[in-house]
């Protein structure tokens, strides 16, 4: 009994965490299920805090919310290191641990002589920077089973083949990978729970955007001057 409420210091080694090293992810890519086994039996058993609280996955509300691992699907937009316009897409849970994926454009020039295209070269990436606000109308409460779903798309968008950034981008490619999973079933619509931290980076980025338009509207003004 008192192992279900240990304060040992290596209690880290027991929580589920996904993979973030490219290591990792080949391996998870190559075989889901004999990863999980290694790196998460039992989602961490009496050793994960999450399992113990007995409504604590759904937010004390078990007849309205159906999630046993706690894990949903998101849009979110700009932390407070990124572009303004940014957007990624994730799976996890939004106040703790989630994996964040984007699209952007990797310094390269991309020519495919198939599609006959050329252009600036984009490719799908981890996204670091999180915790900017979700956006509403893409958010979906997902089980266990639906996130394992998800994590193995992710993982075939990681490994998939740079293309021409435009017309691609990081808000087109997140909200299409979100339509997709969302048609194929996945989750259900839920409420976006932005915190105060979430809103603050919103505010800030809306300030930002003002002096850039700002800024942009006063030189726009100017050439025309210049041109008259």
């Amino acid at each position: 009994m008192s192992g279900w409420i240990s304060t040992d210091p290596i209690i880290d080694q027991y929580l589920p965490k996904y993979p973030e090293s490219n290591e990792n992810i080949r391996e998870l890519a190559k075989d889901p299920l004999t990863y999980w086994k290694k790196h998460l039996p039992s989602l961490g058993g009496v050793y994960n805090s999450s399992n113990i609280g007995l409504y604590s996955y759904v937010h004390n509300n078990p007849v309205k919310f159906v999630d046993p691992n706690g894990k949903d699907v998101w849009v979110e937009g700009p932390s407070a290191d990124e572009t303004p316009l940014h957007q990624s897409i994730n799976v996890g849970k939004p106040d703790g641990y989630y994996i964040s994926i984007s699209f952007g454009a990797n310094g390269k020039v991309h020519i495919d002589f198939k599609n006959y295209s050329f252009g600036l070269e984009g490719e799908v990436y981890m996204d670091k920077d999180k915790g900017g606000l979700i956006v509403e109308g893409m958010y979906l409460k997902t089980t266990h089973q639906e996130d394992m779903k998800v994590l193995n798309i992710f993982f075939d968008e990681l490994k998939s083949d740079p293309k021409v950034y435009l017309p691609e981008t990081c808000r087109s490619f997140s909200q299409d990978l979100f339509s997709k999973i969302k048609g194929m079933g996945i989750g259900i619509d839920a409420k976006a729970p932005n915190d105060e931290k979430r809103k603050s980076y919103s505010t800030a980025r809306a300030i930002i955007n003002n002096v850039l338009n700002m800024f942009t509207t006063t030189t726009s003004s100017t050439s025309t001057e210049k041109k008259e």
